[in-house]
């Protein structure tokens, strides 16, 4: 058994590979789910009220790179460093929309809804649910950093 990992290497190797896919599949889904019905994402993301000129681009920047960032997640994952810029470019990401969402009106967030997965409805459209969705996709990624620090070290 000099060879083997040890159990908690395997461990942690294992949660880092379902918190990666987690999240990899939380974006590759909200992107696709955006990409679906990209007029209607348009109409909410218009009814937020706060991109004015910009909403456009946003609707085509935001799905576009929910995607690409979802595969480079699953691309990256193993390897040191670049799982590390990703982890971060993505745990940045959900903090910038959870922003951006900060500066709708809870009103129009309870009426129109966060838009965070485009045709894919959404359970509740109330502002806290959104909150700590995000606040629990920031858990996720921590833990997973973690995870991926362990493995690569006991690795």
């Amino acid at each position: 058994m000099s060879g083997a990992p040890p159990r908690r290497a395997i461990v942690a190797r294992v949660a880092r590979d379902s918190l990666v896919l987690l999240l990899a599949g939380v974006w590759v889904w909200s992107g696709v789910g955006k990409w679906i019905d990209l007029d209607a994402f348009r109409e909410t993301v218009r009814a937020h009220g706060v991109l004015g000129d910009w909403v456009g681009p946003f609707v085509w920047l935001i799905p576009s790179a929910e995607i690409m960032l979802g595969v480079a997640v699953i691309v990256l994952a193993t390897r040191a460093r670049p799982a590390v810029i990703t982890l971060s470019a993505s745990a940045l990401v959900v903090i910038g929309l959870t922003a951006y969402v900060a500066l709708v009106p809870s009103e129009v967030i309870a009426q129109a809804g966060c838009g965070c997965r485009g045709a894919i409805p959404s359970i509740t459209n109330e502002p806290v649910a959104v909150y700590a969705q995000n606040a629990a996709l920031l858990i996720i990624h921590a833990i997973a950093a973690g995870a991926m620090r362990y493995a690569g070290r006991a690795g």
